[in-house]
């Protein structure tokens, strides 16, 4: 775990997807650090073999995926045409935290970009389920909120996120590039 988390923190290895087999299971804190997936030993042929080909599968991949989270559809649309301008960023956009658990089970993004004002359920726990629930990977996340954030609040997002932008402060276009 801690070579996986010095590898996550430094710019020019975070990106790179990393697998994690060991003896131990600790798969729950390894997605969560970033880790794009997990296998206990000993592990059978067909799970490493299955390990590799989605490794293949992701290195190929030429679409990056971005989820939006935000409720209201003037934010949703901006956010879409401020990060979607070009044909390899595909976006999900839901406006309903619930929404975006379902999308995250159904299939791994390479970021999401969140309000913290859901209708549904606040942000933070929203993070809090994802660190729960059993998604396809648990993307780098951006924090665009409109709220001024306390330190305490800021201290808990920054355990999830690897961005807080305050709307209208900065854009969030480029910002999921790892």
């Amino acid at each position: 775990m801690t070579v996986l988390e010095q590898l996550k923190e430094d710019p020019a290895t975070r990106h790179i997807p990393i697998y994690v087999v060991s003896g131990v299971d600790r798969s729950d804190t390894a997605l969560y650090m970033g880790a794009f997936g997990y296998l206990v030993k000993p592990a059978e042929q067909q799970a490493l073999q299955a390990m590799f080909d989605r490794l293949e599968r992701k290195l190929a991949q030429k679409i990056k995926r971005v989820l939006v989270v935000e409720d209201d559809p003037l934010q949703r649309e901006s956010i879409r045409l401020l990060i979607g301008g070009t044909q390899d960023v595909e976006i999900v956009d839901v406006a309903l935290a619930e929404q975006a658990l379902e999308a995250l089970r159904q299939q791994p993004f390479d970021c999401m970009v969140m309000d913290l004002s859901l209708p549904d359920m606040p942000g933070h726990a929203l993070l809090a389920r994802m660190g729960e629930e059993p998604l396809r990977a648990f993307p780098p996340v951006i924090v665009y909120t409109g709220r001024n954030l306390g330190r305490d609040e800021e201290e808990i997002l920054r355990r999830y996120s690897q961005s807080i932008i305050i709307k209208g402060r900065a854009r969030p276009s480029g910002c999921w590039t790892r």
